[in-house]
């Protein structure tokens, strides 16, 4: 999966769900594996400041609404501080 450079979080989530439902639920991914694992394709640094920590789903079979949150806080902070992302992944 190839993410343009400028992406919501929003965006990124939908592309992280159909890439699960198309590519990886089949092969036995969880959806925090194949989340993590595109988040170190399109983020790295980001990737590496969450993994082994609370936030690091990729041991989950699914994100609550809660972890999120969490998760798009520090994408947010990590993106510009937030600043509102126009297209898409």
């Amino acid at each position: 999966m190839w993410f343009k450079d400028d992406c919501s979080y929003t965006d990124f989530i939908a592309t992280v769900s159909i890439d699960y439902e198309r590519l990886y639920k089949d092969g036995g991914w969880r959806y925090g594996q194949t989340y993590f694992n595109l988040l170190w394709r399109k983020e790295r640094i980001l990737a590496e400041q969450i993994r082994g920590t609370e936030l690091d789903p990729f041991y989950l079979d699914e994100i609550s609404h809660e972890h999120h949150l969490k998760l798009e806080e520090k994408w947010n902070q990590h993106n510009d501080n937030g600043r509102s992302r126009q297209n898409n992944c």
